[in-house]
């Protein structure tokens, strides 16, 4: 399996290497992803553009605080086929909803993500608090009914992760290990909560879940940081200033 992983990274790096090297500006979403390119295809123009959160600059800072109305509400979201989220929301379930569980008797586990495994689908049903869907028609609305959005994402891409800024966008909580908030100029503590081992989750959970003073100024202050980073008025002109020098560049001559 490794010498299999190792030859396709080798395909992959060459068909970087000639395949970017043909463009004459690469856009990409996140330093890290820039940093790696120019690693791998030296002397490459490439520009950083976040993804937006998809919602204007007033939504944010009009931010007020919401939470679910029937109790307290923890939503998971993203790709449970993805192993590396999986993995993380198996140790949550496990390790962590049991002990919170006993703390907050009513609280519900909101689960949203597509391609979920049959054991693991199988395995919620241990847990009379959680709650499975595969697809809602309205995001928009299940996290704002969300009092904490937990991202156990293990590992992932690099760059900011679409789910972190529009829970963020929306005034929400967040709680998620160092992946989820790769490539958000957060500060720990302030815009959301960071954990680096399952105690970490168990701990910062409970205190997001037991103080709703600490889970509304959080999220105030993410809503802040994605109107000024992430909303459309913030990345629109960004794009249109990239395609205004894309189409004024000189084109190479044809023969």
């Amino acid at each position: 399996a490794m010498l299999r992983l190792r030859f396709v990274s080798c395909l992959l790096e060459r068909f970087e290497c000639a395949y970017y090297g043909a463009f004459s500006k690469i856009l990409v979403v996140s330093e890290a992803d820039r940093d790696y390119l120019v690693r791998r295809v030296p002397g490459i123009d490439v520009e950083v553009i976040p993804i937006s959160s998809g919602y204007p600059r007033d939504i944010s800072l009009a931010y007020t605080a919401a939470g679910s109305p029937h109790g307290l509400t923890v939503t998971v979201c993203g790709n449970l086929g993805d192993a590396a989220i999986a993995a993380g929301f198996r140790q949550f379930l496990d390790h962590v909803l049991p002990a919170v569980s006993t703390v907050h008797p009513e609280l519900r586990v909101r689960i949203l993500g597509r391609r979920i495994d049959a054991a693991l689908k199988r395995d919620l049903r241990r847990y009379p608090n959680v709650d499975y869907v595969a697809w809602i028609p309205d995001f928009e609305a299940c996290l704002s009914s969300s009092d904490v959005l937990l991202l156990p994402d293990q590992a992932g891409a690099p760059g900011a992760k679409t789910r972190t800024v529009q829970a963020m966008a929306l005034g929400r909580a967040v709680l998620g290990t160092q992946t989820a908030f790769e490539g958000i100029p957060m500060t720990p503590g302030q815009h959301g909560m960071i954990y680096t081992s399952i105690e970490e989750c168990r701990e910062g959970l409970l205190r997001l879940l037991g103080d709703r003073s600490m889970r509304d100024a959080m999220g105030a202050a993410a809503a802040r940081l994605a109107a000024d980073e992430y909303s459309i008025e913030c990345i629109g002109p960004k794009y249109e200033s990239l395609y205004r020098r894309a189409q004024a560049k000189p084109r190479p001559a044809t023969a």
